[in-house]
Formats: structure tokens, C-alpha cells, sequence
């Protein structure tokens, strides 16, 4: 950082005379681009806050304004930050963002841009004060020591003692397993487990921690979820037994149990793990709408832990192998698109669209690496579902978020070329093709209608691929609605991809029509999906045929210059 680009010009009154004016001196982080970073300012007393605004800094080739940027606030009571809104991204002006009389004593901006570092001229913040002294924010809790606690007499869990079971322990775990006759006593069922798969399962959740914990900034689960502010670090117990795979929670602790050797498998002990860190986080427990999406982020976390760079560098710092294989099952993952987004039948499935929300390639506002956390953090505990959070972290409507997922998921380009290669590979099997893309009947006259078995329910889509017939290359599509349910609609998308060099653009269809021309080298593929024009909250576990979240959407699509290729 120069002398010019320092915290003091954060708020020295200045008033720059447009976004590139340093004269007054400049905050950056310079040489950090797609980084979410943050500054705070912390008063000894509580403030009612009123008004934000600030004045970004546009240094031309290094530095930008951000694409991301929001402001939160601490709440004393909750522990924790909590989004207030995101910031308007003017160059040449301040960006004012009215605030509904927030009473706190820290306010956080986080700035990202995914090209460039950030910068600010200028940050000035309204408001009274109350007069009330405030406590300094609680930042989330390091461990003094990298060697936890071991679990004595906290929980019980069929009887298992270090007396009767063979024990290993690392940094920050403790496994069970059965060895030289010690099987756990008589309810223990512990699986006998080679110390090879005992030390890989270990130094793999050494690696998870280290990933999410350390470095993401996930709350701990190795603190008593009932009273974090003061709970020691403890060892979390992983249990190798012959009952299945399981996360579990007791007096306020997570553990969990492996099947046999499974402690090894990744895709099974950082799931498990995955639950725990969920658990830990406080916000989805015991939350009505939020029950059916467990299954999904745990399943996130074992998929980012094997595919993300993150995940990787711990990885090769731990001597473990650096590349590990995506998880998607296209099968599931493509197969039942048309489900609702979380369904009790694709509840391990939906899980790519969290990682569609960290990757974020579309640059929306709000969205990208700390937004899983942020769906935590901002959720206020009444019930609310995970969607109502993601639509106050953006001032991207939802609707808008989940039509260009699912038009990304026509050709899986989420930026995870792993993800990508095996779901081109999966494409080279025709009985897969026919299974996954057949979603219309042929009503003659280039018209054609969703079949009603694989009519969209709330959030899902059909995705399906057209085949060019104009020798121009020039299509054109409108999509009628033919559902009679109040408030129903859609958002519809033409993903197009270059097939020689993996490039892709998408094409709205603003009023369900869309006139495009596709070039020789191109495929492309339509994608409609049900969004209501408001959120349905609804849990997947009670979700009945006739409700709303069920209804699937009946369309037909009339198109010129193209054929669907897939047809019943």
C-alpha cells in the first residue's frame, strides 16, 4: 500500500471531485483482485444509524469499483455480522444507502471485484448517538492452541470409552474404531478399520477444518454450539462403526459415526463433517424451511473440499493428493431437474447451486465466496426460508438468480472445468441424452409442450437442446403459459455454447420470446424455468402434489428455424 492509499482517507471529510481524484489521499488493497475484502469502523458507543454513503476509487488499469459490495452492521445479541443491504456502484458520485434506524457500534463495508483490487475515496456514515456504551465486537474465536481438547464425559455415545475401543487422535479430531479384541462394549458395533484408512480419514478432516474453518471462516464446530463466546476447543469424536453414516448433536456437541471404513472416503466423512459445521453455525437449527436443504450444503462441503483451489492448496501443504474428482451424479443431478429446487427426492442433488452462488460467474451483487456463510449469518431464526435470506444478500431478484443457474447447468459452465469435462463425457451416452432431454410433445407446426410428467415445479426446469435447421442459423421462440395458477411464471434462457472453444453466452427471453442467430460452430439449449413472481417458502419434507411449490408449469413453445431432437 502507498502512502496515498491508506485507512486515514477512509473519512477525512474530503469531497472528491470525481472517482479518480487521490489528491485528498485514497484507501486500496492494492494487488488483490477477486478477494473479498473489508473495512470497519468501531465506535466505544452505541450508534442509531441512519445513512451510509461512500465514494469508490476507479484507479483505471488496477484499481475498480467493485462488483460486490454490501454493508453490515454487528449485532450485539446475535454475535454476529448481519447484512444491511448492498452498495450502489456509481463512479463520480456517492452512493448513498438509507438504513433503517440500525442501532449498533460497528459497521463493516466488504468491497470485491473480480478483475481488479478496490479502493475508496471516501466513507461517511449518519446517524445519533444514544449515549449507551457499547462492548467491542466479539470476532469469531481463534483457538490458543492448534492441539483441542479431548471429550471426557460431555455425551455418551453407546458406551464408547477410550477403555473399551481403539483410539486416534489428531489436532483436532478423535476417531473410534475396533482393534486387538476392543470393539466398543456390547452397544459400540465399532468396525474394525485398518490404521492406514484411520490416518488418511484423519488427515483429510485435518485438511476440511483447515479449509473451511481456518481459512473460510466457518464457525467452529469444535465449540459447544449453546455457548460459544466461552466453550473450549474441543477434539470432535468420529466413530467408525458397522450402523451406516450418520451426523449427530448432543448437549450442544457434533459427532458423528462412519460406515466401516468410510472415514477414508471423503465424499462420506466431510458430508458428515459438513453437518457438524452447519450445526455449528446455529442459524438453520430447528427451522421449519430450512430442514430438507441439510442434506445439499453437506454435500457442498464434500464437493468443494475435493474441487475448489482452496481446498487444494491445503491439500498439498498436508501431503494428501491435490486433484480429487467432482461428485455430480448426472444421472440425479440432471435427470430431475424438473423437481422443485430442493425436493425430498434431489435433496443430496441440489447442491451445485450453492456452488453456482460461491463461484458466482455471473458477478451478481452479493453473491460469491462468502455467501454460503452470509445465508447463515443473516438468517434471522423465524423461520424464514434459505431463499427469503439469498434475496436479501442481493439486490438481484431470485427469480433472475435461479433462471441463469439453471441455464448454466445446460452445459455445467459454473467456472469448475471438472464439473464440465465429466458432464460432456456423460453426454457421449445416447440412452443418458434421451433420458435427460426428452421434455416435449410434438403438437406439429414447430409447436410443442411439456410433457406433464416433466412439467417444472417451483424452481426446477426443463433444460433441452434444439436442433438448428435455418441454414442461416436464424431461430426464434415464444413461450406460451398455459397454467392457470395464481401468481405463476417463468424466466426462460437460450444457453448458447461455442463447441470448439467452450465459450458461452445466454439469451433472455424477456416475455417468453427470443430471436437469435446461432453461428455453425454453436450448440444451444432451452431452458424455462418456474419462478413465481413471490417466494413460496415451503418445506420439501411436507410438500404435497396439490401444493403450490408442486404445481408444475404448463408451457408450449412454438419455434422457428430449430426442432427439438427429443421428443415423446
Amino acid at each position: 500500500m502507498s502512502k496515498d492509499e491508506t485507512l486515514r482517507a477512509l473519512n477525512d471529510n474530503s469531497l472528491p471531485a470525481n472517482s479518480s481524484d487521490t489528491s485528498k489521499g485514497a484507501y486500496a488493497n492494492l494487488g488483490k483482485p477477486n478477494t473479498l475484502q473489508w473495512v470497519q469502523y468501531t465506535w466505544p458507543e452505541y450508534y442509531s444509524i441512519k445513512l451510509a454513503d461512500v465514494y469508490w476509487l476507479d484507479g483505471a488499469t488496477e484499481v475498480g469499483v467493485p462488483t460486490n459490495a454490501y454493508l453490515e452492521y454487528w449485532n450485539n445479541e446475535k454475535k454476529r455480522w448481519l447484512r444491511i443491504g448492498n452498495m450502489p456502484k456509481q463512479i463520480n458520485a456517492f452512493n448513498k444507502l438509507s438504513v433503517a434506524s440500525i442501532k449498533t457500534q460497528a459497521l463493516r463495508l466488504s468491497i470485491q471485484n473480480p478483475k481488479k483490487s478496490t479502493g475508496v475515496l471516501e466513507w461517511r456514515v449518519f446517524g445519533e448517538r444514544t449515549g449507551e456504551a457499547a462492548p467491542a465486537p466479539i470476532e469469531r474465536r481463534v483457538p490458543d492452541s492448534d492441539v483441542f481438547k479431548a471429550m471426557t464425559n460431555q455425551y455418551e455415545f453407546h458406551g464408547i470409552t477410550t477403555q473399551n475401543s481403539a483410539y486416534k487422535d489428531s489436532n483436532r479430531f478423535r476417531a473410534f474404531y475396533a482393534a486387538n479384541g476392543k470393539n466398543g462394549g456390547p452397544n459400540g458395533l465399532l468396525a474394525e478399520v485398518s490404521q492406514a484408512d484411520i490416518d488418511i480419514g484423519l488427515n483429510h478432516l485435518e485438511a476440511a477444518y483447515e479449509c473451511f474453518i481456518d481459512l473460510w471462516g466457518f464457525t467452529s464446530p469444535a465449540l459447544n454450539v449453546e455457548k460459544q463466546e466461552d466453550s473450549p476447543f474441543y477434539k470432535m469424536n468420529v466413530y467408525s462403526r458397522t450402523t451406516g453414516n450418520t451426523a449427530m448433536f448432543e448437549n450442544g456437541w457434533a459427532f458423528f459415526e462412519t460406515d466401516y471404513s468410510s472415514i477414508a472416503a471423503t465424499e462420506i466423512s466431510v458430508h458428515e463433517w459438513g453437518h457438524a459445521v452447519t450445526y455449528a453455525q446455529k442459524a438453520w437449527n430447528s427451522q421449519h424451511y430450512t430442514g430438507q436443504w441439510w442434506e445439499g450444503l453437506a454435500e457442498w462441503f464434500a464437493d468443494t473440499y475435493q474441487t475448489d483451489p482452496l481446498c487444494e492448496e491445503v491439500r498439498e501443504r498436508r501431503g494428501l493428493p491435490i486433484s480429487m474428482k467432482s461428485m455430480l451424479h448426472f444421472d440425479n443431478n440432471f435427470h430431475k431437474t424438473f423437481l422443485t429446487l430442493v425436493h425430498r427426492d434431489n435433496k443430496y442433488d441440489f447442491w451445485p447451486f450453492f456452488t453456482y452462488l460461491t463461484n458466482n460467474p455471473d458477478n451478481y451483487s452479493g453473491l460469491g465466496r462468502m455467501v454460503v456463510k452470509a445465508l447463515f449469518d443473516n438468517h434471522t431464526g423465524n423461520d424464514e426460508s434459505p431463499l427469503r435470506v439469498l434475496a436479501g444478500l442481493t439486490d438481484v431478484p431470485v427469480q433472475t438468480i435461479l433462471g441463469r443457474y439453471w441455464a448454466r447447468i445446460a452445459y455445467f459452465d459454473f467456472n469448475n472445468a471438472k464439473i464440465s469435462e465429466n458432464y460432456f463425457n456423460a453426454l457421449k451416452n445416447a440412452s443418458f441424452r434421451s433420458k435427460v432431454f426428452t421434455n416435449y410433445s410434438d403438437l406439429g407446426g414447430g409447436r410443442y409442450r411439456v410433457l406433464a410428467d416433466r412439467r417444472p415445479m417451483y424452481g426446477g426446469s426443463t433444460i433441452t437442446p434444439l436442433k438448428v435447421t435455418d441454414t442461416a442459423g436464424n431461430i426464434s421462440l415464444t413461450i406460451t403459459k398455459l397454467s392457470r395458477q395464481v401468481d405463476s411464471n417463468f424466466t426462460a434462457t437460450l444457453s448458447v455454447r461455442n463447441k470448439t472453444n467452450g465459450a458461452t453466452r445466454y439469451l433472455d427471453l424477456p416475455n417468453g420470446s427470443v430471436q437469435a442467430k446461432i453461428a455453425p460452430t454453436e450448440e444451444v439449449s432451452l431452458v424455462v424455468v418456474n419462478t413465481h413472481n413471490t417466494l413460496i417458502e415451503y418445506d420439501a419434507e411436507e410438500s404435497e402434489p396439490t401444493s403450490p411449490e408442486s404445481i408444475g408449469l404448463d408451457y408450449e413453445v412454438k419455434i422457428t428455424g430449430a426442432s427439438l431432437t427429443y421428443l415423446k
